[in-house]
């Protein structure tokens, strides 16, 4: 790189022209002076364990659930959190839903997921309610 003026080069080994005492000194270069150091954000993790209005989730209802997010999951050969996320998971746990219209309002599901799952997990809920005892899963 070089600037020239009146006949005199501005070189990054010094000028041309003048004496060799003038010289530009090594440093950052223009476009790596301007970054700025980026800083890190913390976010916390939020836990999947933390009940959210009622405070209380079934532990026996939790695992009917997970239960069946498993077989889903296994018989399409994707990673379970694929089928269900956890925090959906507990929200189910806890608003037990009866119906297609109280599904919806679990946050984390919207209407092509409740068509999906949505008879399964009604009577997932409701066997677990009645019963108390997790519910087998076959695959098919």
């Amino acid at each position: 790189m070089s600037i020239s003026i009146d006949g005199l080069a501005l070189l990054r080994s010094g000028l041309t022209g003048l004496a060799a005492s003038v010289r530009i000194p090594e440093g950052p270069t223009l476009k790596s002076a301007s970054r700025s150091k980026k800083t890190k954000t913390i976010r916390r993790a939020k836990s999947p364990n933390t009940a959210t209005s009622s405070g209380e989730v079934s532990p026996k209802m939790l695992e009917a659930l997970k239960a069946w997010r498993l077989a889903q999951a296994r018989s399409k050969r994707v990673p379970a959190f694929r089928i269900l996320t956890d925090r959906v998971l507990m929200g189910i746990a806890e608003a037990l839903p009866t119906d297609n219209d109280s599904l919806m309002a679990v946050h984390g599901l919207g209407p092509k997921l409740v068509e999906k799952y949505g008879r399964e997990i009604i009577s997932i809920v409701a066997a677990a309610k009645t019963t108390g005892q997790p519910t087998a899963f076959r695959l098919e």
